[in-house]
């Protein structure tokens, strides 16, 4: 997987790619390593920003733009390699936390990350702020089409698809005045191939401050949209990542160091997990019941969270309830049992009462009902104590949720978890 993280500023040189770079068109934008390069290692010295520093944060969010690359195929910029550790960044394969991370607290961070530059552009010089505990990037604009790389390229390739970045981007005002440099996020796959995302420009950027570049759940489903990549872009083998710099037709007169801080990349596969846990005594996929047959009911399982609902008012019933039969318990007199459950808003709107129930499956049907308030569409939990003797009939108790009311019956009701204790021994 990476363990170190490429961060590209780069700008387009129109010798190698014509009007690559040269306008607000996002269809324009370059492709890193057509033409040849020129490249700088970095430098771990510790320096401070010739810009003049704020520590003011603009955070934003990037956008997904349907930035493209003027060519279909793409070919990665020779460079320098750089060291291959560091001792102030972490790595993470432990399924939890961040992939990679950043922070330049340390100037051997520096070292991880190398410069280059595409055709006739000058590859910037990197240097570490002590004040600032960041990177800092040193462009020489030599043209109004240039391009250059701040990079790591790892030599484990990883699937990026699902990934979380965010980074940080400090911009001097200058650029933000003229409007005209653009920003982005790309990636290489082991084959340079090329895909980028979140295209911006210093137009929509605050001058003289960081600016936090973030994508959440790159590629995946409800995630942000790849802007550009390549037909042959392969998600599950990239092992170059960086942000992008064109000077899109800005002067060579405007200038001013960029900076870069607070990296971090988290992969799908190191995800902390924010999908709920529930832990139920019943089986949530199978042997429960709505008003034995005579209301709608089904199971649902949503990224591995299991559940079953019924709809209240999708029949004629004397009972209306979800009900789960077991013979597990032989006494649930003062027991406590607790349910997870959840009411849409047609539901609650409906104005029914929702009970939880532990009840004999059997004559004379003796049982404790206890009210649950209804009022939001959250997830609750509620402990229903079965404050009474209550012995089994025929060996079988049937728990679960009844819905009463003199109201016209609408909606879901869903059931996460049961879970039952038992009175402690006497």
């Amino acid at each position: 997987m990476i363990r170190k993280l490429v961060l590209m500023s780069m700008m387009c040189s129109a010798v190698v790619l014509t009007g690559c770079g040269g306008s607000d068109d996002t269809d324009s934008v370059p492709v890193p390593g057509n033409g040849s390069t020129t490249s700088s290692s970095s430098s771990s010295s510790s320096s401070s920003s010739s810009s003049s520093s704020s520590s003011s944060s603009s955070s934003s969010s990037s956008s997904s733009s349907s930035s493209s690359s003027s060519s279909s195929s793409s070919s990665s910029s020779s460079s320098s390699s750089s060291s291959s550790s560091s001792s102030s960044s972490s790595s993470s394969s432990s399924g939890s936390g961040a992939t990679l991370e950043y922070t330049f607290d340390d100037a051997a961070e520096v070292d991880d990350w190398d410069s280059s530059a595409q055709g006739n552009a000058v590859a910037p010089a990197l240097s570490h702020s002590a004040t600032e505990g960041a990177m800092v990037i040193e462009p020489t604009w030599a043209s109004e089409d240039d391009s250059f790389y701040v990079f790591y390229e790892d030599a484990d390739p990883a699937v990026i698809t699902g990934a979380d970045i965010s980074l940080d981007v400090y911009v001097p005002q200058e650029y933000v005045t003229d409007k005209k440099t653009a920003f982005m996020l790309f990636f290489h796959d082991v084959n340079g191939e090329y895909a980028n995302v979140g295209y911006r420009t210093a137009e929509g950027l605050t001058g003289d401050a960081y600016n936090t570049f973030t994508i959440t759940n790159l590629g995946a489903t409800n995630g942000t949209a790849f802007g550009h990549k390549n037909d042959n872009f392969d998600l599950t083998k990239v092992d170059t990542f960086g942000l992008q710099v064109n000077a899109n037709k800005k002067p060579t007169t405007v200038t001013g160091d960029l900076m870069i801080d607070n990296v971090v990349l988290t992969l799908a596969e190191d995800k902390t997990p924010t999908t709920p846990t529930y832990n139920s005594d019943f089986a949530m996929d199978s042997g429960w019941t709505a008003s034995y047959g005579a209301l709608t009911m089904d199971y649902s399982d949503v990224d591995g969270v299991k559940s079953v609902w019924f709809e209240p008012g999708s029949g004629d019933a004397t009972y209306r309830n979800l009900l789960y039969v077991t013979d597990a318990y032989t006494d649930l007199s003062n027991a406590t049992v607790s349910f997870t459950v959840q009411a849409d808003q047609a539901f609650i709107d409906s104005g029914a009462t929702l009970q939880a129930m532990v009840q004999q499956a059997g004559s004379p049907y003796d049982g404790v009902y206890c009210n649950v308030a209804a009022t939001t569409t959250d997830v609750m939990t509620v402990d229903c104590l079965v404050n009474k003797a209550l012995l089994p009939a025929d060996g079988k108790y049937q728990i679960g949720v009844q819905v009463t009311g003199d109201v016209t019956f609408a909606g879901k009701v869903t059931i996460y978890s049961v879970e039952v204790e038992p009175a402690p021994a006497s």
